[in-house]
């Protein structure tokens, strides 16, 4: 526990003769799932099952000697152990566009549920033991996006560092009253028209925040839309 940076523990301990100390904290101590901690001569072994909501820090100060130790305070500098992320979306209909957007889902599909990893080893990467977590970002924040480049934002969640394969949206194009509803999955790595190109890679205390731009030409996956024109004139007299 911490109080203004200094914190507690129980029991109390004092520093011990002739001894060299080597500390290692993690929060939480347990998760929604599972979180064991196996000592080892490198650092700790974790294994987390991840929420998906909970978010993972560790810390591990070098060592410390008996003799310089007595009146000194053990400082925890905690490092993000996974990724954090969220959404941006986008309504790039012209500003003149009777276009509002509202997102109802989005989702990333079948994310890492269960991985280990030694932290203490700067360049090792999750290994992932289970797959299958399903992501859903809130939504309430993405209600009656209007035209002209406006945007909305979900909250962060918080992902094991692996490659994103899929996101699928849902989401509704209103023009004053008349409504339509979409769903898209898009798949990473695929390339083509409504499908981003390359890889989508989440790094381990990287922030990450993706772009979702709807327009004219990508909001409905299978047709391109297109504006009502009206040409006019009038019949000369008799």
């Amino acid at each position: 526990a911490a109080n203004n940076g200094v914190c507690t523990y129980s029991p109390l301990q004092y520093w011990a003769v002739g001894y060299d100390y080597q500390f290692e904290a993690v929060a939480p101590e347990e998760a929604e799932g599972v979180l064991d901690v196996a000592e080892a001569v490198t650092g700790s072994k974790l294994t987390f099952t991840s929420n998906s909501e909970t978010d993972l820090v560790w810390a591990r100060p070098a060592v410390i000697d008996y003799t310089a130790a007595q009146a000194q305070t053990v400082n925890l500098t905690f490092q993000h152990l996974l990724s954090r992320v969220m959404f941006r979306v986008h309504n790039q209909f012209p500003e003149n566009a009777a276009a509002k957007i509202t997102v109802n889902e989005i989702t990333i599909n079948d994310a890492v549920k269960t991985a280990t990893l030694t932290p203490a080893n700067a360049d090792e990467a999750w290994v992932a033991t289970a797959n299958g977590l399903t992501v859903n970002f809130d939504e309430a924040k993405l209600v009656d996006i209007a035209a002209g480049g406006k945007y909305a934002e979900t909250d962060h969640m918080y992902l094991i560092p692996a490659d994103i394969t899929s996101v699928t949206l849902k989401y509704t194009l209103d023009q004053n009253g008349v409504e339509n509803d979409f769903e898209h999955t898009y798949t990473f790595g695929q390339g083509g028209n409504t499908t981003p190109e390359g890889s989508l890679s989440l790094t381990r205390g990287m922030s990450l925040r993706i772009n979702v731009v709807f327009n004219e030409k990508n909001i409905d996956p299978d047709n391109e839309l297109y504006p009502i024109v009206f040409a006019a004139e009038v019949e000369e007299w008799e």
